[in-house]
């Protein structure tokens, strides 16, 4: 009989140790999983902070505000156009007739001469300057057939430009009428104008 109680105590004993020895296993197991899940999350949690970092230093960056800038200039650029295309189409004028000219400067000098032609059957000249310069000046002039300034504006790093006026000719008048005169005239420039000359 004691052999008997002796043996089982022992089973028991057993038994014990090695659902304890399990348990124990499957603890150390779900450590370990929860350890290599930690470890997977700090990787990803390191790779979206450098991400992070990488895409604040690139937003930061000199080159990406100027294509931003740029981008801003083209979408303005195409705006003015459409505007003007409308315009055209609101006056229907068939005599209707459009000049365009802009340049971009990268340190640069020099100066640009032109003439447009503004005929007498025309009773709406529209003028449009715009333009952004960094460093130096741009210097536009636009001047009578008689030789006199209509109009001057010089753009520098002061402030961006965007300048319109309409022009409303009378039948009586005619000091308008005939070959008007443009200079544009940049010294040391970083920057950019941008003028249209719209007649109905």
């Amino acid at each position: 009989m004691k052999t008997i109680t002796m043996m089982l105590s022992m089973l028991l004993s057993f038994v014990f140790i090695m659902t304890s020895m399990n348990v124990f296993a499957q603890e150390e197991g779900e450590d370990a999983r929860t350890r290599d899940y930690e470890r997977f999350m700090e990787k990803d949690r390191d790779r979206l902070d450098q991400a992070l970092e990488d895409l604040q230093k690139k937003l930061q960056s000199e080159e990406f505000k100027q294509q931003l800038e740029m981008t801003a200039r083209k979408a303005q650029d195409q705006a003015r156009e459409l505007e003007l295309q409308a315009r055209a189409l609101h006056f229907g004028n068939q005599n209707s007739t459009q000049l365009m000219l802009s340049k971009e400067y990268d340190g640069t000098s020099g100066e640009n001469t032109g003439e447009f032609q503004i005929e007498e059957s025309v009773r709406q000249i529209r003028f449009s300057i715009d333009g952004s310069v960094e460093e130096g000046s741009i210097v536009i002039k636009l001047l009578l057939p008689e030789g006199k300034i209509f109009k001057e504006l010089t753009i520098d790093n002061t402030a961006d430009i965007r300048f319109s006026q309409s022009l409303v000719i009378r039948e009586e008048e005619n000091k308008y009428s005939g070959r008007w005169k443009y200079v544009i005239k940049a010294n040391k420039t970083t920057g950019r104008y941008r003028l249209s000359i719209n007649t109905n």
